[in-house]
């Protein structure tokens, strides 16, 4: 075998090394995104039990309930309560909303817009998001859940 076959011999096992690990990268990185996934949507709904597990207290109950109905009757510190609470709920709903819209989690494992589009067609939190709850989440976020809320509810 001449230096040169021997030159051409190694060029292609150093090729097919390059493959190897390129195809080997390739794995590694989507074993890594499956786990972001995964924990993106665990994250998530570790958030929305614990925030759900507030309406537990009978005060705060007591305030969403009327808080769905209407503003006007709460306090100024129940307001606050109510405030909070829905910024919690529709931040979950925008990280959501971005998980799908950047493709962290694939669309078909993402919650449908029924929980925010419940909460927003609520007379009290329509109230709240008129009165600058919409101003706390992005534009984005905003336009187009506005927008599937303007289509008649199924």
């Amino acid at each position: 075998m001449t230096i040169q076959e021997m030159g051409a011999l190694g060029e292609m096992i150093g090729g097919i090394a390059v493959v190897i690990s390129l195809i080997y990268v390739g794995l590694q990185v989507r074993q890594n995104s499956n786990s972001v996934r995964a924990s993106s949507q665990i994250a998530l709904r570790q958030l929305g039990t614990e925030i759900t597990s507030q309406l537990a207290a009978p005060d705060m109950a007591r305030i969403y309930i009327q808080g769905l109905k209407d503003l006007s009757p709460l306090p100024a510190e129940d307001r606050v309560r109510f405030h909070s609470l829905m910024f919690s709920l529709f931040g979950i709903y925008e990280a959501y909303y971005f998980q799908g819209y950047f493709g962290v989690i694939p669309q078909e494992f993402l919650p449908r817009y029924d929980q925010a589009l419940f909460h927003l067609r609520q007379p009290g939190v329509k109230q709240w998001w008129d009165s600058g709850g919409r101003d706390q989440f992005s534009d984005k976020f905003v336009e187009n859940l506005e927008q599937v809320q303007e289509k008649p509810a199924a």
